[in-house]
């Protein structure tokens, strides 16, 4: 079970799942856009797993659920 999750994968929303990782924080990422989360999981250990199903990410996380909404403001976040 991942500590932390982060959904929206871009720029901001990678750096801080790998920064949190890095300072030893378990976290799943989410997003629906399949190239994001196909350049996050190439970060991928037993710290940080990436997903695009909701259901997985979901049940990835420990209770009580923490999770960061970073999503860039456009057409996709509406």
């Amino acid at each position: 079970m991942q500590q932390f999750g982060v959904i929206g994968l871009s720029v901001m929303g990678k750096n801080l799942a790998l920064n949190a990782r890095n300072h030893g924080i378990s976290v799943s990422g989410f997003s629906i856009d399949k190239p994001e989360v196909d350049a996050f999981a190439k970060y991928e250990d037993d710290k940080l797993k990436a997903y695009d199903s909701w259901e997985e990410f979901v049940n990835s996380l420990e209770k009580p659920r923490k999770i960061l909404i970073q999503i860039m403001a456009g057409e996709k976040s509406y």
